[in-house]
Order: C-alpha cells, then structure tokens, then sequence
C-alpha cells in the first residue's frame, strides 16, 4: 500500500551530489489534497565536510549519493523501509494524510535542497578533493513545476524533516505565494519537523555561497529574513527569523500556516549548533537546541508548536510523535491532539505544547529567563527578541546576488 512511483525527469543530466540522475516519488491519492516531503539527510559545505561526503558516500539514508538512480524495486525497498513511519505510511490508522497524494523529493545534494551550483572542493582532512554538484534548488523546483502542472489542489502540505524542514520553509512560502495570485482558495500549510536551520554568521558568510546564489538563497531566503527582520543578518539566530518570515509570508499570503515539531533535546540539531559555533562560542552549547527556536513558538514565530521531551531527532516528517512506541503515553495524547488541530482546520492550539519536564535551569536563556531561548549575539550582547543588539555588515555575498538593492 505505501509503493510509490518513481519519476527520473532529469535523465541524463547528473543533477545528484556525484554526478547521477535525479529522481522523486509520487503516489496519487486525492487530486484536491497534496503532501510534498522533502527528505531529510546530512549537508556538507566546505572542502573538509564534501570530501567526507564524497568518500564515505553515507550522507543519505540510501547509504549512496548515486542511489538516486536506482530502480523501482530499490525506491520501494527504500519507502518500506526507512522512510516508512510518519505521515508517509498511509496504513498508519491515525494518519491525517492517508488519502492525499503524496510527492517524495529525494534528497541527494547536500545543501538542505536550495543549492544551485556545482562547486569544487579542494583536498582537506585526509580526504581527495571532489567536484559536487549542490543542485537542491534544481530539483525541487522540477517537483514543484510537476505540482503545478500535474495537479490542482485545493489543499498542499509541504513539510520535511531536518534538512527536508528547512526546504518545506522556504518552497511552502513560495508556494503560498504562488496560489495566493492563481487560486487563492488553495491553502498551503507548513510543516518543519525537526527544523534545523541553526546556522552562525560564520556559516552564512563563508559556507552558504558554497552552495550556489541562485533564487532559493538570494530571493526567498534573504526575502524572509528581511520581512521577519531588516537586521536578521546581525544577530546570531538566523533560524528565528527564517521560520518567523516563512510564518509572516503565509500571514501576509492569507492562504497558509506554520507549525513546528522538535523534540527538546535534539540530539542531531544540538551537534550541528555545536559544529557551526566552533569551541570559542560558549553561548551556543547553553541553551537545548530544541528550544532556541521553539521556546520562543508563540504567535510571532509559529502559528503552532509541539516540543516533546527527549533527544529523538525525527527520520521523516512526524516520524517520531505518531508512533506511541516512540513516546511517552500522556505525551502522545498531546501529540494527536496537535495533529488534530492542525490538520482539521490549521487552526493553532492556545499555547504551543512544551512537555511539562522541559523547563529547568540548565535551559535558560542569556536573559536568565527559564526557557527563553535568548543567546548573545556577536558583540557578547543579549538581544531582545526583534532586535538585532550588534551591528555587523551584511556578507559580501549578499550585494552580489541578482537584483539585490
């Protein structure tokens, strides 16, 4: 029941990390309701991180960069295997979803689906040098070309998990404004599971134009820090104001919603907080990763929130709070009733679900405020929220980008 079938739209033209074909799922279910999954898996953005990738070839949960192109009976193997819990399994008795038709993007390049170039890595950390194609934006704009021209919905839920959560951010805000102009009765909701986006000025200097300045980065992403907040660039929580532009765009859209998923102590976004802020960056390990972003999931962030305790980091799109074996019972309870209220009508609860063993001391903010998510921001200060509290210069790589002003 969950088979999927297999397009290869780019044949031929080598649009994964090394080199292979390209391919998404699609299995049809009803014509008025869509899922668009982008998956989840590992980046890789400088010479030391690619070259690894490119060695070990394991950045995905099909083991190979290249797998993408391997035929019907692996991509089968592969749904009834790993990516086979969450809102994907449609035998799932509680699954909200079960009879949408549900897009799969693959994901094979590394760059959390938005990247636009082919970049060539020198040899660091023991590792040959390689030549990697960061084609995310490519591709997800083939399988969302395949939406527009194949399918008229009246309701499209774009989510992912991880790298996926930060994709279905940033193409839900594109969709969103795409239905508004060409049929505004389409809603478009957003659903970032395991969100990542925990990313330094650092990264975002020297490490995001490794992946290509193409539409994705320089229109939509920079568009959403800007509407969220002229001075997104200066403070240190980049995914604050990326989730809070993606939840301004659906608000200014009228046509969608935002709901986050994290569980409290997520362990996978905690290591890349980690790696990104380097070890003369205390502030970074102060706060659980899963609240930097979630603790602070009231209306101004996120039109709806679940915060579950633990360290679970999701493998697909709710892959973990739709499973009762993965959660506590009372816990659980909760979850449905999130999903419920999301799904029914997209409303948002009152409060944002936050598990009641999440606030402590080791979880307060630069403020001293229990659960605030507030860190320092470069200059060593601790900002309010909305305000930027240290002058920094955009990147360099920002005045380069096409039509930037």
């Amino acid at each position: 029941p969950n088979q999927m079938r297999v397009l290869r739209p780019t044949a031929g033209n080598g649009t994964c990390g090394l080199g292979s074909d390209y391919s998404f799922l699609v299995r049809r279910g009803r014509l008025d309701k869509v899922v668009i999954e982008f998956g989840a898996g590992y980046a890789c953005y400088d010479d030391a991180s690619c070259d690894k990738a490119a060695a070990e070839q394991s950045f995905t949960d099909m083991k190979l960069l290249d797998d993408m192109s391997l035929d019907c009976r692996y991509w089968n193997r592969f749904i009834q295997g790993s990516v086979s819990e969450g809102l994907i399994d449609r035998t799932e008795k509680n699954n909200p979803v079960s009879d949408y038709t549900y897009i799969y993007a693959g994901y094979c390049t590394q760059d959390v689906h938005i990247g636009h170039q082919t970049t060539t890595y020198e040899a660091a950390g023991g590792y040959e040098g390689v030549v990697f194609n960061h084609l995310g934006e490519w591709n997800a704009r083939i399988v969302l070309d395949y939406l527009k021209r194949e399918l008229s919905p009246k309701e499209v839920l774009v989510t992912g998990c991880s790298a996926g959560a930060i994709a279905a951010g940033v193409y839900g805000s594109e969709l969103s404004t795409y239905y508004a102009s060409r049929s505004p009765e389409t809603t478009v909701k957003v659903l970032g599971d395991g969100f990542m986006a925990l990313l330094t000025r650092d990264f975002m200097e020297s490490a995001l134009p490794n992946w290509g300045l193409g539409e994705a980065i320089c229109g939509t992403v920079l568009d959403l820090g800007f509407l969220a907040g002229a001075e997104w660039l200066a403070d240190t929580d980049y995914g604050y104001y990326l989730w809070k532009g993606v939840k301004d765009q659906l608000a200014l859209n009228g046509n969608g919603k935002l709901a986050l998923v994290s569980s409290v102590d997520d362990s996978v976004q905690k290591n890349v907080v980690m790696e990104f802020a380097g070890s003369d960056n205390a502030d970074y390990y102060r706060n659980e990763a899963g609240l930097r972003i979630l603790s602070r999931a009231s209306p101004e962030v996120a039109d709806s929130a679940f915060i579950y305790s633990g360290k679970t980091h999701c493998t697909n799109s709710l892959s973990t709070i739709m499973d009762d074996n993965l959660m506590d019972a009372s816990e659980f309870k909760e979850a449905a009733k999130f999903i419920q209220a999301f799904f029914d009508d997209g409303s948002a609860p009152d409060n944002p679900y936050v598990c009641p063993t999440c606030n402590s001391e080791d979880q307060t903010g630069c403020d001293g405020e229990l659960g605030s998510g507030l860190l320092t921001d470069n200059c060593g200060n601790c900002p309010g929220l909305g305000d930027a509290g240290c002058e920094a210069p955009l990147p360099e790589w920002v005045s380069t980008c096409p039509g930037f002003s």
